[in-house]
């Protein structure tokens, strides 16, 4: 073998092993995922047909983000150590690109499966992990402890599990009021109205933008307790917001 013919093989090698290279930064053996740290956009190529596996083991009790960018429409799903599935996503993220968000315990790993839309879908996009620790837990989790809303008051809002409440009341003092609250996030969100009676007065799934749950009801007067929900599996995050406009 020549030395340009060597040459070239060697940079054939370092291309396709060294890290952040393309072609390197996905596996096709869910038994040997490529492991994911927090942190920066990594390249990788997407071929009709093919599934990726992936990896991130947690380093504390917090919020896991995987998503990914590019002009690929991809999707992700998200399994725990023993291949139960967890959460799945199409297009969370910009664009046609996928984006799952989950409340992770400490030390534990977690599996992601990426693939396209179709079998067909083939191209360039990254992928990237984020991490944050996870805040103290709000603890209105129940009815008797709902926390006040106020006019135009935005709250971030973290669901530990799929089966949580998280509630909300807010008081209305004039005679002819509207009311509206709405949800923003990347998780499929519900509400649900009652009045001081516990009686329902109004719920919605996904009037929002992108599976957001929204309300918008005539009240009188009164306390008025608000029920967030996720509407199926998974965790993550979002944030409540609520305006009032009234007319005595």
């Amino acid at each position: 073998m020549s030395n340009k013919t060597r040459g070239f093989a060697v940079i054939a090698v370092m291309f396709l092993f060294i890290p952040g290279c393309l072609f390197a930064q996905n596996s096709k053996d869910p038994m040997n995922p490529w492991k994911l740290s927090a942190g920066s956009w990594i390249p990788a190529h997407l071929y009709a047909g093919e599934e990726y596996w992936y990896s991130v083991t947690s380093s504390g009790a917090g919020f896991l983000t995987v998503e990914t960018t590019g002009s690929v429409d991809t999707c992700l799903e998200a399994y725990d150590a023993s291949r139960r599935l967890i959460d799945e996503d199409d297009d969370g993220g910009e664009g046609a690109n996928a984006k799952i968000e989950l409340f992770v315990e400490s030390g534990k790993t977690y599996l992601f499966l990426l693939r396209g839309y179709d079998e067909n879908e083939t191209g360039p996009y990254s992928i990237r992990a984020l991490f944050e620790i996870a805040p103290a837990d709000e603890g209105n989790t129940q009815r008797s402890r709902a926390v006040l809303l106020k006019h135009d008051d935005s709250m971030p809002v973290f669901f530990r599990s799929s089966s949580e409440s998280r509630w909300y009341r807010f008081d209305l003092s004039h005679k002819s009021n509207l009311l509206r609250i709405w949800t923003t996030g990347s998780v499929d969100t519900y509400l649900k109205l009652y009045d001081s009676r516990e009686n329902l007065v109004a719920e919605d799934d996904d009037s929002g933008n992108d599976g957001n749950a929204m309300l918008s009801e005539r009240l009188g007067p009164g306390t008025y307790y608000i029920e967030l929900t996720l509407y199926d599996k998974g965790t993550g995050r979002t944030a409540i917001q609520a305006e009032n406009w009234y007319r005595d």
